[in-house]
């Protein structure tokens, strides 16, 4: 037997494992790089659903507001013209919740400058209403139906209660246009994890064959020369 002779099975395997590492490598590195761009859609498309989950809870905050303002006057309504404190259980109700809807909208847009704004505007419009009408109502139970009656007729409580519904809208027109632009955004991001998983299986799958072939030529070679 020959040296050449003797060889020939170490330079099959060489060959073998140059071959087993070279189709790795690029496989790997698709799978890889495939993984990593699917990790970071993945992780803007949940950042995204929480934006929107985020302006939904400032939309229901804010309507909140607007409805608990409109149960308080539809409350201290019926106690001015009844009477009757019946009316005064929804009228407390509501006067408790438009405080704490407020602080919430003030938590969800604390890091918005304009939102916040508008909150402000919309807790001083909220202020205003509500002394309103604790003063109607404690003027009615002290000093009957016509006291109460000049005190509505002043405006001062439809006045407050258009600013309400009117910053009210300009919160909700706003997180609208948010929550367009971040539903697109959400659409955006699953496109893109599908188009990612298109083309890394695509991509993995030439390589496979490509390496499939280029190790059977390689093989053939290795056949030839032994």
């Amino acid at each position: 037997m020959t040296l050449l002779d003797a060889t020939k099975p170490l330079t099959r395997r060489l060959s073998a494992n140059r071959a087993g590492w070279a189709s790795a490598i690029p496989l790997s590195l698709v799978v890889v790089m495939g993984a990593l761009f699917s990790i970071h859609s993945h992780f803007l498309l949940r950042r995204d659903r929480e934006l929107v989950v985020h302006s939904f809870e400032v939309i229901r905050a804010a309507d909140e507001v607007l409805i608990g303002s409109l149960d308080a006057e539809t409350g201290q309504r019926g106690f001015v013209i009844t009477g009757n404190p019946v009316f005064l259980s929804p009228f407390a109700q509501a006067t408790e919740a438009i405080p704490t809807a407020l602080k919430q909208l003030m938590s969800l847009v604390g890091d918005n400058a304009q939102q916040l704004a508008l909150i402000y505007a919309l807790k001083e419009a909220t202020d205003s209403k509500l002394e309103e009408l604790n003063l109607t109502v404690a003027t009615r139970d002290a000093q009957g139906f016509a006291a109460a009656q000049s005190l509505v007729a002043e405006r001062q409580g439809k006045e407050a209660m258009d600013r309400i519904r009117a910053v009210t809208r300009q919160i909700t027109q706003s997180e609208e246009q948010l929550l367009a632009d971040r539903s697109l955004e959400v659409h955006h991001d699953e496109q893109r994890i599908i188009l990612i998983i298109i083309l890394t299986t695509l991509v993995s799958t030439v390589l496979r064959v490509a390496i499939a072939a280029w190790r059977q030529s390689t093989t053939r070679t290795v056949s030839e020369f032994s």
